[in-house]
């Protein structure tokens, strides 16, 4: 059983994080509520079934020991996708056609200040007053087409046109932070995290699938799926409550 008073809590920090603690926070959060069809009754019966999920989970999948040996073994296993890979501090320019893009290429190489272009002509509200900038991005944070193009390009270069889904894209390199490979010690506490909340859920998924089948589950013609004992995808005691926050910049993320 979930308290009132502990979803109200949870609310309340939810509210804190995404609207701030002003006087209006609580105003504007049952507004944004209402323009996506739902109200904070609602939200607050999700809560208390996310609490209690989580409240099965800890009873369910335990806290297993991690020894050092073991982490040993996995951080040899996965030297490199625990190594940082190199990062880019990168500025974009999003516009609507090659020829406005090919454009400011030339103005660039007229010497014309690259934060000015992109105050004055990027279509990219979130980026265009900040002088374009994307910050410090990995490969993988990038879009697909873009990301080969922003890290073969030398420190200082402009870079593009480049063509994505939000338009024509023209980028600099104001930055380029070198790899490094994984040290154990540096790693470790998130490793053993990670580690252990893999085999937690390892844990919950086969108390879910006892469960399913111990309960004799039984489904209408057309609705059977492949595996009837799986659990469903969608039930984790990882879940959040959604955040609302807006898409990543227009451009490349």
């Amino acid at each position: 059983m979930i308290a009132d008073k502990m979803a109200q809590d949870a609310l309340g920090r939810f509210i804190e994080q995404q609207f701030g603690n002003g006087s209006d926070a609580r105003e504007r959060f049952v507004q944004a509520l209402g323009t996506v069809g739902t109200n904070e009754q609602a939200v607050l019966t999700e809560i208390k079934r996310q609490l209690a999920i989580n409240q099965l989970f800890q009873r369910t999948a335990g806290t297993p020991a991690i020894s050092d040996a073991e982490l040993h073994t996995q951080f040899d296993q996965h030297k490199d996708q625990l190594a940082t890979p190199e990062r880019r501090d990168l500025r974009n320019i999003v516009v609507s056609s090659q020829a406005e893009a090919d454009q400011v290429v030339r103005d660039a190489a007229a010497g014309t200040p690259f934060e000015l272009l992109a105050q004055q002509r990027s279509l990219d509200g979130s980026t265009r007053d900040g002088g374009g900038a994307l910050g410090v991005v990995t490969a993988s944070q990038l879009d697909s087409g873009y990301a080969p193009v922003a890290f073969a390009a030398p420190p200082g270069a402009v870079f593009g046109p480049v063509q994505t889904q939000y338009g024509w894209n023209v980028g600099k390199v104001i930055q380029i932070i070198p790899p490094a490979p994984a040290v154990f010690d540096q790693v470790k506490d998130s490793l053993r995290q990670q580690v252990q909340l893999e085999r937690q859920l390892g844990a919950w998924r086969g108390w879910l699938t006892g469960a399913i089948r111990n309960a004799h589950v039984r489904y209408a013609a057309g609705y059977r799926p492949a595996d009837p004992d799986s659990p469903p995808q969608d039930t984790s005691a990882t879940a959040a409550v959604p955040s609302g926050q807006a898409p990543a910049p227009a451009g490349s993320r």
